[in-house]
């Protein structure tokens, strides 16, 4: 079967169990859609390479809710605090804790489908329960690396086929 064919196959099978609509086939023949938004995720057909690109509104609204579009962008999300500092271990207000939460929450969201705040937004997450002033300035540490890095675009290029495939595996497996 070619490639077409076997593609119209799974959309049957799909549509036999679940209710689903396709807006169009992503690929290099003529008909194909180039570009297509999915969840608000923007994924490219390019000659040499297909480009996936996060949802960008996150990270807006995260920078806007902190109230940073002119602050000076950081180079990376993680921050270097002292843990031990006192006047960083002050619990947050009641009313700051929700958006604290909301904001964590939508980093959380982001880091899906950006590798470089993947480990900032996990450590951060791990104050969700009781968020302190630190937890405060990480938080806004992550918004200001977005500010100089607002849009993340990965890059899948083209490979060739393998005749062969290495695979490694530990022995109590």
């Amino acid at each position: 079967l070619g490639d077409d064919t076997q593609l119209k196959w799974l959309e049957q099978q799909l549509k036999q169990k679940l209710e689903i609509k396709m807006r169009g086939t992503l690929g290099p023949d003529p008909q194909d859609m180039k570009q297509i938004t999915v969840l608000n995720r923007v994924v490219t057909w390019e000659t040499d390479r297909i480009t996936y690109e996060a949802d960008q509104r996150h990270a807006d609204i995260t920078i806007d809710s902190l109230n940073l579009h002119t602050a000076k962008p950081v180079c990376t999300p993680g921050d270097t605090s002292n843990p031990d500092d006192p006047e960083g271990q002050r619990s947050l207000k009641q009313q700051e804790h929700r958006l604290f939460r909301a904001l964590a929450a939508r980093a959380n969201y982001l880091a899906l489908d950006r590798p470089d705040l993947q480990f900032a937004v996990k450590e951060h997450c791990r104050a969700m329960s009781n968020p302190t002033r630190s937890d405060w300035d990480k938080l806004r540490r992550i918004a200001q690396y977005l500010v100089g890095a607002p849009r993340a675009v990965v890059h899948y290029t083209w490979q060739r086929p393998q005749d062969w495939l290495s695979g490694y595996s530990d022995s109590d497996w």
